[in-house]
């Protein structure tokens, strides 16, 4: 099981790094003929390796290979609210921590991966949150290398900055309640 999460994790991250290759990009749409036909085409091969990585990460987690971080269990629920809120804050525009973070989704999922591995006890799951901090990193260079000469001023507000707030610990508080089902791990 652990090859198919392998490879499904390479499928997922390297659909998700066509972005990164404008000429590629273009070129691919031009070969299925529409945008809307790439985007179809992307959508299915990120849904079915997303799908591979979620089936072997919920039903075969991997052997133990440490005892569980305590502190880190402890704690982690003092920083996962703020992953879930810059994750939200990527898909609202014109917000603070969009303009001064830039990729707030990515440094979410970072965070997000970062808590997760710590806490980890299994080796399957090792690899995704290992695998998941060192692509974010990837992205946020490439974009950041992309969109050098790019960058836009967008005015924010602050209704939109309490609607990521919002939403964000709306996502958080929904996250707990359906992480049993989500990933096979009580949080209580």
């Amino acid at each position: 099981m652990t090859y198919i999460l392998i490879l499904s994790i390479l499928v997922f991250f390297l659909i998700h790094s066509i972005s990164l290759n404008v000429t590629l990009r273009k070129s691919l749409i031009e070969k299925l003929g529409s945008n809307n036909r790439y985007k179809a085409v992307y959508s299915l091969i990120a849904g079915v390796s997303f799908t591979g990585m979620f089936l072997v990460l919920r039903f075969y987690p991997g052997s133990e290979n440490s005892e569980l971080n305590n502190f880190v269990f402890n704690n982690i629920h003092k920083v996962l609210p703020v992953s879930s809120i810059l994750i939200i804050a990527a898909y609202i525009p014109n917000n603070h921590f969009k303009k001064y973070l830039r990729h707030p989704m990515l440094i979410g999922l970072t965070i997000w991966a970062t808590t997760h591995l710590l806490i980890n006890t299994q080796y399957n799951q090792d690899i995704f949150f290992f695998a998941m901090i060192a692509f974010n990193i990837y992205m946020i260079i490439g974009i950041e290398t992309r969109d050098r000469f790019n960058l836009k001023a967008s005015k924010c507000s602050w209704k939109n900055d309490l609607a990521v707030v919002a939403l964000g610990l709306i996502g958080h508080v929904s996250l707990i309640k359906l992480h049993y089902f989500l990933s096979g791990v009580s949080l209580s």
